[in-house]
């Protein structure tokens, strides 16, 4: 049996044979054309003496010379260290020759040009002063913004921003470290353009010769503009070999689109394309993917994705989401990972807002398609058509008073459904109470909710309503201390709060469950008005909330050292309100939350928490994440997950030097009840001054329960290309902190 990585590398030959026979155009787009040079020394060709820039207001053209012979018709003979200087430009050589009437200098032996753009050194020249125009022989030359240099027998100087190069040699790596070097016999660096264009290429890696195009086009700047961008090339073992061949279209400056062939050998050809617009008071962007006849899954494979958000007119905007996939495995099949993967509805909604000083207006129209086709219409969420919102919010005024009004208007509509209409208006009024010691905030709102259905079983009201008051009071109090930690001085801060809320019961067996759900409780639950999500059930409470926080900060800086916060709700009447099927909840008083979080040292940072269950004595669900951050370009993330029979989760990722150049990739995610791996990454990483190389393989869970892998792979030319999978997407997702720190 072939191994996987050889069977990739023989058909990566078949792939690049195939590709020297053809004419490509390579473009690439923000943000991948920035190159760190960080790991480069700074090169620059040899100069044969100390050149002293000038500055832009020097217009005079300036020489120093050990000898000087003035000629008839303003010609002047300049030898021995000669120097001419003129604004920005600088000519160095043995021999200069300057033409006062031309305003041209002709340059012989040890010749060396300088201007803000690039630098030159040659057996001759010559450069027209006024236009930066000019030629050298045997030249070799460096652009110090691109860190690019070469050499060439003829550099032909058009204008300021445009460089053709004959017989020559390209490259970003520090001198005598050539791991990557262009030969072709024709250059042109358009640095008004932002591009660079090559006749007759051959890229060289490590001395070796393994690609030769007719023509490249690579960037140089963030310029954006049409043609093939490089072809990425991975494998899986769900898709076989996947090799993708993107084609980029700058339409306009603020239209461009991308249209991507993916073979995949399992599989068949998957056309991904996408189009983008930014106009003046609107953007958008629209992708589509559609494989025919897919011979692993049996049928074709579609996807669609539109976001359109506008603004209308002062005040007034607009959003559009469309999402659409043919079936449940599309996005664990052709996604980037979990998160992916698991995802469960597709959106599909239109927003209109307003929204000025303290009023806020939205009217929205949405559905959800179940990423399972197979779910029944009768388990699918409702679709709002439409849902209006319509707030209030007037801070204190008079006597501290602040006011707010919480409206909504929707209709429910879904197949096998109840449906409907649903009114909800909160009225409320508080009396904020602020020190710098503490803050007591009484606030009372009436909640009045009306139901208008259309479909009731029989013998049921077409009309409902509920009016609930809700009453709470919020105090706390601010207490702190100064302590010190070694030399650093800190303050210490004991934070007490106690909530109340009383709601009243009201019977609400009756009332339909169109958006509702009960929530997780965290530490924020316990200061909450209303234990479930939603409008359709407001919870009947009379119950306390006592939760101690204490923090210890820099005094000076206020950067939070550590925190730590414990509470707890003592519920003083039986909780009644349930959703259908649902049991009176009786216990006299909630779980026990602990949150906590440290940064005790520079590079040590832990969060965690916990959920005990007084009567049960055990811990309901918790977690614990410690990151560890020495420098740059290292970081450990350890995680455990924990919830009573549901989750039991570790989650390790790292990204650390072997090296100065060397880097690990890992992740390594698993389910302990399960006894199976969710995902997995291990892979190398190294970067040099000038070339960059990734291997990566991955393992992960689809939604199907299957083991999915691939082998990911991508070498960077700096400044010229990039050859492979893109797997930055990957790691970024898979490893906490991994964007921040490349």
């Amino acid at each position: 049996m072939n191994h996987p990585l050889s069977t990739l590398i023989s058909r990566c030959r078949i792939f690049f044979w195939l590709w020297i026979s053809t004419t490509a155009v390579f473009a690439a787009t923000p943000p991948s054309i920035e190159a760190p040079w960080a790991l480069c020394h700074t090169h620059s060709v040899a100069k044969p003496r100390t050149l002293t820039p000038a500055t832009p207001e020097e217009s005079p053209t300036l020489v120093d010379a050990d000898n000087a012979v003035m000629r008839d018709g303003g010609i002047s003979v300049f030898s021995g260290n000669a120097l001419l200087r003129r604004a920005a430009e600088n000519l160095a050589a043995d021999t200069v020759i300057y033409d006062e009437v031309k305003d041209t200098a002709e340059a012989r032996g040890n010749v060396h040009y300088q201007s803000d753009a690039m630098e030159v050194t040659g057996d001759a020249g010559f450069v027209e002063l006024e236009t930066e125009k000019g030629h050298f022989d045997n030249a070799r030359f460096r652009f110090e913004e691109q860190h690019a240099r070469g050499s060439a027998r003829i550099v032909i100087r058009d204008n300021p921003d445009v460089t053709r190069l004959k017989d020559t040699t390209y490259t970003t790596c520090d001198p005598g470290r050539e791991a990557w070097l262009l030969k072709a016999s024709r250059v042109t660096i358009d640095q008004g353009r932002g591009i660079g264009e090559a006749y007759s290429a051959t890229v060289r890696f490590m001395g070796v010769p393994f690609l030769y195009i007719p023509y490249i086009s690579f960037p140089i700047t963030n310029a954006r503009k049409t043609g093939f961008l490089i072809p990425q090339i991975g494998t899986s073992s769900l898709s076989g070999t996947d090799v993708r061949i993107p084609y980029y279209l700058n339409l306009a400056p603020h239209r461009d689109a991308t249209i991507t062939p993916r073979i995949m050998t399992e599989r068949g050809v998957l056309v991904d394309s996408e189009f983008r617009y930014l106009n003046r008071a609107s953007n958008g962007q629209v992708n589509v993917g559609y494989l025919s006849g897919d011979k692993v899954y049996g049928k074709d494979r579609l996807s669609a994705a539109y976001r359109h958000a506008a603004n209308l007119a002062p005040y007034w905007n607009s959003d559009l989401v469309f999402n659409y996939v043919s079936d449940k495995d599309y996005l664990s099949d052709f996604g980037n990972g979990l998160s992916v993967a698991s995802v469960t509805y597709m959106e599909r909604r239109l927003d209109l807002t307003y929204q000025r000083e303290n009023v806020y207006f939205l009217t929205r129209v949405q559905g959800l398609q179940p990423v399972d086709n197979a779910v029944p219409p009768a388990a699918r969420p409702y679709r709002r058509v439409p849902q209006m919102v319509f707030t209030y919010d007037q801070p204190q005024i008079d006597a501290g008073v602040a006011y707010r009004l919480q409206s909504e208007w929707v209709r429910f509509d879904q197949e096998d459904h109840l449906t409907g209409s649903r009114l909800d208006l909160q009225p409320e009024v508080s009396w904020p109470l602020q020190r710098a010691a503490g803050f007591v905030i009484p606030r009372l709102s009436l909640r009045y909710t009306r139901y208008d259905l259309n479909n009731p079983a029989p013998g049921n009201p077409t009309a409902l309503t509920r009016t609930v008051p809700v009453v709470t009071l919020d105090n706390g109090i601010f207490l702190e201390r100064d302590m010190t930690w070694g030399k650093d001085p800190l303050l210490h801060t004991l934070e007490p709060r106690l909530f109340y809320l009383y709601a009243p019961y009201r019977d609400q067996s009756a009332l339909p469950v169109f958006d509702s759900g009960g929530m997780d409780f965290n530490f924020s639950q316990l200061f909450r008005d209303n234990r479930f999500s939603g409008v359709d059930r407001v919870g009947d409470a009379n119950q306390i909330s006592a939760a101690l926080t204490t923090r210890v900060l820099g005094r000076d800086s206020g950067v939070e050292h550590m925190r730590l916060s414990l509470g707890q709700i003592y519920y003083l009447q039986d909780r009644r309100v349930t959703f259908p099927g649902g049991a009176v909840e009786m216990r006299h008083n909630s779980d026990v939350v602990a949150e906590a979080a440290a940064a005790l040292a520079p590079a040590w940072a832990a969060t965690a928490d916990a959920y005990w269950n007084l009567n049960l004595e055990q811990i309901e669900r918790g977690s614990v994440q410690i990151k560890y951050n020495p420098h740059k370009n290292s970081i450990l993330n350890m995680a455990y997950r924990y919830r009573r029979d549901q989750t039991d989760q570790i989650d390790i990722s790292t990204f650390f030097p072997l090296h100065r150049q060397w880097n690990f990739i890992g992740r390594w995610y698993y389910s302990i009840p399960d006894n199976r791996i969710l995902e997995s990454l291990a892979g190398l990483e190294y970067n040099s001054c000038c070339w960059a190389f990734t291997i990566v393989n991955r393992r992960y869970t689809t939604t199907a329960g299957e083991m999915n892998g691939s082998l990911m792979m991508q070498l960077e030319l700096k400044g010229l290309m990039s050859v492979g999978t893109s797997v930055r997407t990957v790691l970024e997702r898979g490893i906490l902190g991994y964007q921040n720190e490349r």
